[in-house]
């Protein structure tokens, strides 16, 4: 990969009629905010691209925190990418007029077409561009049973039009952290997850990662690979533009200093997304929220107040990744507190011998459908009573459920 060109406060960017001048010994062509899966693909493709080309060129990869990974490396790490070559493997069937089929379905009509049909153009290419780049490797075989065998991953809606029993989730491989050196020390700890129960099986106790890990810590071995250069503790605050209104730079904090970074060929933000800033969330969530599962201060909608600054067109921003979790009394009341000792409730919720119930004491949902869509029916409104009626709930369970699964 070319060296960087034009590094440093004289690089002339004044001259070049920035809005403000760029000041800082960070310049790049490629500037990426964000170190979770989608920054470091960003990071990883960009890349690529610029050796491949005929001048070369070099990528800055920004990440606000002195921890790596972002929300990714607290997540389960599974990408869907219909119509992948793994499922050709296995021969489950799959094309792209299905998937489309169950995207406008699962969208309930509120996503954009093109998208949808761009996405799904490009994700077969994108696992396969990933795994040829990167020591990641996926498998679409299911998740592992603690009883025994593999139990295929269907998609959360499989029985939508186009929906699939098989194949489209795809499980990052397990990852030998020794490949990222000392730099495996800055990747993120995951969320803490009970094994207790029969439904467990996250653990392995030859150091591999899995999950999320596993995901973000093979692409960041990808990007170190390719020349991707990493800054943690540099928080992007201001995309810079020059006189024609180009994105050319990003101003941004680190450790007080303002740093007025370079891009020369672009700016891509991938800073996640907005759960810890109370404005946005009440401004833009369709519901409300008694919990929090991210890192605490991880996304506070950085990337989306630098876009919405230069007039960026914003879409869906209601929706969420949702997911139910029950915190004991005494650990932290809403979504402002600290996270204290949450717990998902998504595997045992749907065993036998337990029930969710509201304030009125009336099952109000089927505790098996998935952890995403369950929580549409905590933002249940009842207009006469004018209040949420499944807010509050309790998970309600007997000894023998105790016996079983505790």
């Amino acid at each position: 990969m070319a060296p960087p060109r034009g590094d440093g406060p004289g690089d002339g960017s004044a001259a070049r009629g920035y809005d403000d001048p760029m000041t800082s010994e960070l310049s790049a062509d490629v500037v990426v905010v964000g170190s979770g899966a989608a920054g470091l693909s960003a990071a990883v493709s960009a890349a690529v691209a610029l050796t491949e080309s005929s001048e070369g060129g070099s990528v800055l990869l920004l990440e606000r925190s002195d921890r790596l990974g972002g929300t990714t490396a607290v997540s389960g790490g599974v990408a869907w990418l219909p119509n992948n070559d793994h499922m050709r493997e296995l021969e489950l069937p799959d094309s792209p007029e299905r998937a489309l089929d169950y995207l406008r379905a699962i969208s309930l009509g509120r996503a954009d077409p093109a998208l949808l049909e761009a996405f799904v153009a490009a994700a077969p290419a994108a696992a396969r561009f990933l795994e040829a780049e990167t020591p990641l490797r996926f498998s679409a075989a299911g998740r592992g049973n603690p009883a025994g065998g593999v139990l295929p991953f269907p998609d959360y809606q499989a029985d939508l039009p186009g929906g699939a029993a098989n194949g489209r989730s795809l499980d990052p491989a397990p990852f030998d952290p020794s490949a990222l050196g000392d730099l495996a020390e800055a990747l993120r700890e995951p969320l803490p997850y009970s094994v207790s129960w029969s439904g467990g099986g996250l653990v392995l106790d030859s150091g591999e990662w899995v999950g999320g890990r596993a995901l973000a810590g093979a692409l960041i071995a990808g990007a170190l690979a390719h020349g991707v250069r990493i800054e943690r503790g540099v928080r992007a605050r201001r995309l810079i533009a020059d006189a024609a209104g180009r994105v050319a730079g990003i101003e941004a904090e680190r450790e007080g200093d303002v740093l007025r970074i370079e891009a020369r060929r672009g700016v891509v933000l991938a800073a996640g997304g907005f759960e810890w800033d109370g404005e946005l969330r009440r401004e833009w969530l369709r519901g409300p929220v008694d919990a929090l599962l991210s890192p605490q201060g991880l996304a506070e909608g950085d990337a989306l107040r630098m876009a919405m600054e230069r007039g960026a067109a914003l879409a869906n921003l209601g929706e969420a990744w949702w997911t139910l979790a029950v915190r004991l009394t005494g650990e932290g009341s809403g979504p402002d507190d600290a996270q204290g000792e949450l717990r998902f409730l998504s595997g045992p919720r749907s065993l036998p011998g337990s029930i969710l119930v509201n304030r009125l004491g009336r099952r109000f949902v089927n505790e098996a459908v998935n952890y995403h869509d369950i929580v549409r029916a905590f933002h249940v409104f009842d207009p006469g009573a004018f209040t949420y009626p499944n807010r509050p709930a309790w998970f309600l369970f007997g000894e023998s459920y105790r016996r079983a699964y505790g």
